[in-house]
């Protein structure tokens, strides 16, 4: 079987669905100068890749209710860092999380109604076995969420 490849219409077509998640396959079609039915397939393609693996809704965790935003710097053991992630991936609170290079070997994008539930997951965390240390930032301004290529 041939290896997928991203190519540049394919690019477009994802470019117009960062910039607009439920435009029309015809919309998009219009926009990059190819068919329906040629946009349908990329579309397609690039879903039965795992290109595209989801919608979903960009988020103002302000307006929901969210008041605390967290960035958690997270030091493992060593040998520690993908068990700690698996486990990490199953807290609710929990937007996102990477392994990352630096001095931190484990970084997570955290949103918490109060500082309470903020304080009671962190302190879930840092009870973790394998976690040597932890550091917390709290994001006082967010400038910038959308993706873009």
């Amino acid at each position: 079987m041939a290896e997928f490849s991203v190519d540049d219409k394919d690019r477009q077509i994802i470019e117009q669905l960062l910039s607009d998640g439920r435009a029309s396959l015809r919309k998009i079609a219009e926009k990059i100068s190819v068919s329906p039915s040629t946009a349908s397939n990329r579309f397609k393609k690039l879903r039965d890749n795992g290109v595209i693996q989801s919608f979903v809704p960009v988020l103002d965790y302000e307006k929901m209710g969210y008041t605390f935003s967290t960035l958690t710097h997270i030091k493992s053991e060593p040998g520690e860092v993908s068990p700690i992630a698996q486990k990490l991936k199953e807290k609710a609170f929990i937007e996102q999380c990477f392994t990352i290079t630096g001095d931190a070997d484990i970084i997570i994008l955290s949103h918490f109604e109060d500082r309470e539930k903020m304080n009671d997951s962190l302190q879930d965390i840092q009870s973790m076995e394998g976690i040597e240390e932890t550091k917390t930032n709290v994001i006082l301004e967010s400038y910038r969420q959308q993706m873009k290529l």
